[in-house]
């Protein structure tokens, strides 16, 4: 009996231990298979100073903030998944032109005049002498960005997008401030005079617009969602993150 009962105890052990090596079999694999799994990417970054200017009737208003850029080129996974990728960290540019008014250089909206693109179309004639095209021109781009340290004007096409607000409260009563005419929203006497880039090592800039807007953590999707707007329309390109990120 006492044989009968070990014989019938360690088939359950033999099944323990099975299960145990392939678990840790599995793990093994999982280390190794790791790096290709993950793809080839390469990984780089750097801060950019976005300054905007502009004359008011009491004389020339000046905002800027700093944001941090990460971009990642190369394939995710196994060769699938592989391209360009840019994420955004840090606020709008505002400028306080007085009166309670302020204007905002928005940092990410569906559409042309993303923060992360802006560094590309305005220094790459600098770095490349032309738009980066495969992977690596890419990869040599991003790498000289991160060492470079200089200021641009912005291309009129590659502005961001600007608003302002008539009641700070309410986030229906944004308007779109166009860079041609910014005194048919803002009033007689507001010009935008320029829109400058810098790389920069500044730290981030944090904190601003929540002191301004108190209700970007209670926005659900664009500030036009829900409305019977055109797809283009500007408020459909306005969210929370069009104000800051983290």
């Amino acid at each position: 009996m006492p044989v009968l009962g070990d014989l019938r105890i360690l088939p359950s052990r033999a099944a323990k231990l099975f299960q145990a090596s392939r678990r840790m079999l599995a793990l093994v694999l999982l280390l190794l298979l790791a790096p290709v799994l993950a793809g080839c990417q390469e990984h780089y970054s750097w801060r950019q100073k976005l300054t905007v200017q502009v004359w008011t009737p009491d004389g020339l208003k000046t905002g800027s903030a700093v944001v941090q850029i990460s971009a990642a080129i190369g394939d995710l996974f196994l060769g699938v998944g592989g391209g360009n990728s840019l994420r955004i960290k840090g606020d709008a540019t505002v400028v306080d032109l007085g009166n309670g008014k302020y204007l905002f250089a928005l940092v990410e909206t569906d559409g042309k005049g993303r923060a992360d693109y802006l560094a590309v179309r305005t220094f790459s004639k600098q770095v490349l002498g032309h738009y980066p095209g495969p992977d690596t021109e890419w990869n040599a781009f991003y790498s000289a960005l991160e060492k470079l340290r200089a200021t641009q004007s912005v291309p009129h096409k590659n502005y961001p997008l600007l608003v302002t607000f008539s009641n700070l409260a309410d986030p229906q009563s944004v308007m779109e401030v166009k860079p041609e005419n910014a005194a048919e929203t803002l009033g007689p006497g507001f010009l935008l005079s320029s829109i400058l880039l810098e790389i920069t090592e500044e730290e981030l800039t944090t904190g601003q617009v929540d002191r301004i807007i108190p209700w970007l953590d209670q926005l659900v999707g664009t500030i036009g969602r829900d409305q019977a707007l055109p797809v283009y329309h500007f408020k459909n390109r306005i969210h929370s993150m069009s104000f800051r990120t983290k």
